[in-house]
């Protein structure tokens, strides 16, 4: 927590801050695939995109930017 301090509890600020960021893009993105025609292309799409940084931080050194090497 930083210069917080112990006193307040950490899991309760960092689920404050998701779940507020969550609501925020949620209330950006409902409309808007409400109005396509396919959402299913949509989704599908954006859960590919997501998949796939995923996969590239996983298996990458780009999730991994740290390391025991000199070089």
């Amino acid at each position: 927590m930083g210069r917080s301090g112990s006193g307040n509890h950490a899991e309760e600020v960092i689920s404050f801050i998701t779940t507020t960021v969550f609501t925020l893009l949620f209330n950006l993105m409902a409309p808007t695939i409400l109005f396509i025609r396919s959402p299913k292309k949509v989704l599908s799409s954006l859960g590919t995109v997501f998949l796939v940084s995923l996969l590239l931080l996983v298996l990458t050194p780009l999730g991994f930017p740290y390391s025991g090497e000199v070089s």
